[in-house]
């Protein structure tokens, strides 16, 4: 029924939408619309209000074919990334803080621009939900040029009503900071345009590690 959306659908913000700087709720809450795309293997987009702030803010959700441990073991392999995340060149685990993961991203975007950045990583674990966190911490010694002024957000895993699969939503807030004239094209790849493209890869990523090739 949705397959003329070409896979993406992009929608419309209402007044209930949440602020950028809610904390996870307790559930995937999705819109009627947003379920319809969903779990017909779509992927809905959208932009949460950000008046306060210079960067933006997106959400991506999605079903992955698979187990909240199978998606939360993918998407916890942060050093694994590179292998099939979209513009991660590169992941090195630097250390740990308690439970929380210390490490440096790097990632290479059209026309050989590179950006570096440092996350703290942490989750938190049920039976019937998982939230995956990250946020930017200090990383001396790099230009402005080549790093991001801010990125916070995390991922939100419960099982699907659909039986075998999870719903998913990524949530991210990205300040990319000044950007030279005629290279604002890197403020859509570093936040919308990416999504549906990193949503695409984590599903396949899954299905193939446990299931063999995408269904």
């Amino acid at each position: 029924m949705h397959q003329s959306i070409a896979f993406i659908s992009i929608l419309l913000l209402t007044a209930t939408q949440p602020k950028a700087d809610s904390p996870p709720p307790k559930s995937v809450d999705l819109s009627a619309e947003q379920s319809a795309v969903v779990y017909d293997m779509g992927i809905a987009v959208q932009e949460i209000p950000n008046p306060e702030k210079p960067g933006k803010t997106y959400e991506a959700t999605a079903l992955f074919h698979g187990t909240l441990d199978q998606a939360y073991a993918v998407l916890s392999d942060y050093k694994r990334y590179p292998e099939f995340m979209p513009d991660v060149h590169k992941v090195k685990i630097i250390g740990h803080e308690g439970d929380a993961t210390i490490a440096n991203y790097t990632l290479k975007l059209p026309l050989g621009i590179m950006k570096k950045y440092r996350l703290k990583l942490w989750s938190e674990r049920g039976d019937k939900r998982v939230v995956l966190y990250w946020e930017k911490v200090s990383w001396d010694g790099l230009k402005k040029s080549e790093t991001l002024v801010d990125t916070t957000g995390y991922w939100l895993l419960e099982p699907a009503t659909k039986e075998g699969y999870v719903v998913a939503r990524y949530h991210a807030y990205t300040d990319p900071g000044k950007i030279p004239t005629g290279f604002g094209w890197i403020v859509n790849s570093l936040t919308k345009d990416s999504l549906p493209k990193l949503m695409k890869a984590t599903r396949k990523r899954i299905e193939t590690l446990y299931y063999g090739k995408p269904k």
